[in-house]
């Protein structure tokens, strides 16, 4: 029994047919050489190519891989597998702009390089084309084919579980991590970073969580698949895992998450071009990436984490009119509700990344609150918490009111936070908008600094 895989150009069928020649111990068949006469541009006989391919098959079971529809149709039988790999046209398109140099195939890079725009011609037109290298030849081979079959509409994704791949995305993300060594150890940083790689990679896979994102943010045209995280080769990033996103779950504010890469190089462009040709479904004209130091490219800082050690929380002189400090909880989120109504009319631009925790969001957090005589003023909360590279106390809600914002109150509200939490050892950490500087300083003041930052770079669509 042999294996063919179709599909259009780009969608990834040599890379899946090595690993299963490989992982199988079958022989690897690219039907390209078969396929066309010795004058440029001209088909061979189908006949004669498929009496080609046999001949190479006949005594070790194959797996085949090309676009032809008419020649594999010659070849397969009902026993054999069928993969189709009916990936969007975006994904293609950005897998062929990612393509390392094919000797097999061209004289020379430069050679090949020329070439590409003609390609990419070539790719978009897949879901269009009438002959036997487009999609609805495909699908009629697809369908008529009685023996095992399976069409593919989400990439292949031999990351998961390439422990080389895994170990080049922890040490670029460690390093990335790497402030986050004055609160915990290089050990306890590694471990919270595979077990965030670990959740993130798993998204790769998860059906459920691709259709509940699909629901929550349907657009025209996308199926679940398209929401799933990817693994994609990038120029100059390499093999890297993203993910699309929404802006506050506004389908009209897309981005890309770049969560792991390979390599960052000196030039981001060619990377970030891809990326918005990989999610061009989605049309993406910002990826977030989360960086020690700022990228080589313009980019806008979106968020700041901030991390910190209980025990280093400075003193601070008493507040200059007596405050009580009390327990707080969800019982207090109608308060923290009006509190920021009041801070969003003083600061509009925050707006659309800011918002109240909820009764749900308090439940279970350690929490206080400020009254200033009989006024409630403000409330801060944290939660355990494992997020990215750090664990510890995960700081969910700090807010003043209105009349109590700038006079000072805000580092004694944290302190008074701090002082509830358990233990000094745990790091307490954060993500500030970096646009919200009020609260950075404050963040500051308190003895935390910043580990990383948010970064959005232009796709350049």
């Amino acid at each position: 029994m042999h294996t063919f895989i179709i599909g259009g150009s780009g969608a990834g069928k040599s890379s899946l047919a090595q690993r299963l020649a490989a992982a199988e111990d079958r022989q690897h068949i690219d039907l390209d050489p078969y396929a066309w006469a010795d004058t440029p541009g001209q088909r061979r006989d189908t006949a004669a190519a498929a009496a080609a391919v046999r001949a190479a098959a006949a005594e070790q079971p194959a797996v085949i891989e090309g676009c032809y529809a008419d020649l594999v149709a010659a070849l397969i039988q009902p026993g054999d597998r069928l993969i189709w790999l009916d990936l969007p046209v975006e994904r293609c398109v950005a897998h062929c702009r990612a393509r390392p140099f094919e000797p097999h195939k061209w004289p020379s890079a430069a050679a090949q390089d020329a070439f590409l725009p003609k390609l990419l011609d070539f790719v978009r037109a897949y879901p269009t084309r009438d002959d036997d290298l487009g999609a609805a030849a495909h699908r009629t081979l697809f369908e008529g084919h009685t023996g095992p079959r399976q069409r593919l509409q989400a990439p292949p994704t031999p990351g998961c579980t390439d422990p080389g791949l895994r170990a080049r995305w922890l040490a670029s993300a460690a390093d990335e991590a790497r402030r986050t060594l004055s609160v915990q150890s290089p050990q306890q940083r590694d471990a919270n970073l595979r077990h965030w790689l670990a959740g993130e990679l798993a998204r790769v896979d998860d059906v459920a969580f691709r259709e509940r994102f699909a629901s929550g943010c349907p657009i025209p045209g996308a199926v679940p698949a398209d929401y799933a995280q990817r693994i994609l080769d990038l120029p100059g990033f390499g093999p890297s895992l993203l993910g699309i996103r929404f802006l506050g779950g506004d389908t009209g504010r897309p981005f890309v998450d770049l969560l792991a890469w390979s390599a960052l190089p000196r030039d981001w462009r060619p990377g970030m071009a891809a990326i918005g040709e990989a999610f061009a479904l989605f049309s993406p004209r910002r990826v977030r990436v989360l960086l020690a130091e700022p990228p080589p490219i313009p980019a806008a800082a979106d968020q700041h984490w901030v991390a910190g050690l209980r025990s280093d929380a400075r003193d601070l002189p008493a507040p200059h009119v007596p405050v009580v400090v009390e327990a707080a909880g969800p019982e207090d989120a109608p308060a923290v509700a009006l509190a920021y109504r009041s801070a969003l009319a003083a600061a509009p631009q925050l707006a659309p990344h800011l918002s109240p925790a909820t009764a749900a969001d308090l439940e279970g957090c350690v929490a206080v609150s400020l009254r200033i005589g009989e006024v409630w003023a403000g409330l801060a909360a944290a939660t355990p918490q494992q997020r990215w590279a750090l664990q510890g106390h995960e700081v969910v809600e700090e807010i003043l009111d209105g009349p109590f914002r700038g006079m000072g109150f805000g580092p004694h509200l944290q302190r008074a936070l701090l002082d509830a939490l358990p233990g000094d050892g745990a790091p307490v950490f954060g993500t500030i908008h970096a646009d919200n500087a009020p609260s950075l300083a404050t963040a500051r003041r308190c003895g935390r600094a910043e580990v990383a930052t948010w970064w959005f770079v232009p796709t350049g669509r």
